[in-house]
This record gives C-alpha cells, sequence and structure tokens, in this order.
C-alpha cells in the first residue's frame, strides 16, 4: 500500500533549529470508504483482475454420450442395422464389433429419452406394455406416447425404469449371442444382472 505523508513544516524564529516537521498520515485524514471494491480484501479476483464466477452449466450438461453394457452378458444395447423406422428390433451385440453407432445414444437427464447415434430415433417400449417379455424398439422422438420412451436410469442399481410401465430394461436370459432379444421385464423379478446396464461414456 502506497501511504501518502503531508508533511506540514511550522517555521518560527524562536524555535531550536530553525523548526518542527510534523507527520500525518494520509488515511487518518481520509480514511477510504470501506464500500468501495478497491478496499474489500474478502473478493477474490481472477487472472484478468475481475471477480471470479463458478462455472456456468449450459443445455447440453445434461446430455451424455454413452454405450450401455449389460452386467450379464457383456453385450451391449443396440439397434439392429442403425435401422430408422418404427417398430426396428433393438437387441444386444458384442460391443466391440459391428458399427459402432448402432450401439450409441445419446442420454438426456431431463427428457430421460435415449436417441440412437445413427438413426435418431429413440428407445421405445411398445404400447408401454407392462407384460414380462413386452418388445423395446426404436421409434420417432417426436411421435407416439412420449412415457414409453422415457427411461429413469438409476446409477446405483444401474436398471432403466420405463415412465409408462414401471418394468425396466431386460437382456432376455442374459443372452451373450448377437442378437438377442432386448425386453420390458418386472423390475424386482427374475435374475437382476440381466437388467444391470452400464452407462459408459462414449465421447
Amino acid at each position: 500500500m502506497i501511504i501518502f505523508v503531508v508533511i506540514i513544516a511550522i517555521v518560527c524564529s524562536s524555535c531550536v533549529g530553525g523548526g518542527v516537521a510534523l507527520w500525518l498520515n494520509w488515511d487518518t485524514l481520509f480514511p477510504a470508504d470501506a464500500s468501495s471494491p478497491s478496499s474489500n480484501t474478502n473478493q477474490t479476483r481472477g487472472p484478468t483482475g475481475g471477480p471470479t464466477r463458478g462455472p456456468t452449466r449450459g443445455p447440453s450438461d445434461t446430455k451424455r454420450i454413452v454405450k450401455l453394457k449389460n452386467k450379464k452378458s457383456d453385450t451391449c444395447l443396440d439397434l439392429s442395422g442403425g435401422n430408422a423406422s418404427n417398430g426396428a428390433k433393438v437387441q444386444g451385440w458384442n460391443c466391440a464389433s459391428g458399427n459402432q453407432d448402432h450401439m450409441t445414444w445419446e442420454y438426456d437427464s431431463v427428457t430421460k429419452k435415449l436417441k440412437n447415434k445413427k438413426s435418431g430415433t429413440c428407445l421405445d417400449l411398445s404400447g408401454g406394455n407392462a407384460s414380462n417379455g413386452a418388445k423395446v424398439q426404436g421409434w420417432n422422438c417426436a411421435s407416439g406416447n412420449q412415457d414409453n420412451m422415457t427411461w429413469e436410469y438409476d446409477s446405483t442399481t444401474k436398471k432403466l425404469k420405463n415412465k409408462k410401465s414401471d418394468t425396466c430394461l431386460d437382456l432376455s436370459g442374459g443372452n451373450a449371442s448377437n442378437g438377442a432379444k432386448v425386453q420390458g421385464w418386472n423390475c424386482s423379478s427374475g435374475d437382476q444382472d440381466n437388467m444391470n446396464w452400464d452407462m459408459i461414456d462414449a465421447s
């Protein structure tokens, strides 16, 4: 801090040495305004000198590009042939073989939709059918009953629960063969590993 000093010399003919020097501290005479930004020593500043701010989260932060790997089979959720038609088959497939875009999905944590990278269609439970073995398919994301294609992902149990049916995404029999059926199934019955899907970042 630069301290300004006012030197006032009082000179009189009767003083020994010819004069007396009086030193006064500028801050004592003119105290700084406590509300002024320059006097706020607790303010954190960034590299450019301005106040630092926390990270800003944009809309893209709600979306992840992922693969879904089944715990039982070690195969991935795949849209057969990347087919963009409504009703296209969803299956299990070797994660390392075939067209990777067919098994790459965008999961939106707000809408809870899974959109296939190749087709641009969404993972859908046909008719919102709550029966065990119900068909899971690809479907136009903007048409049909939106609850049928809304899937809540639990990062602890690694289950995907359908909003319409309250059933979970299941790999039939935990079958590791390419083309194995993916279906809806009661979340609390059957082999739990068949409906356990690890959401792996694919971006």
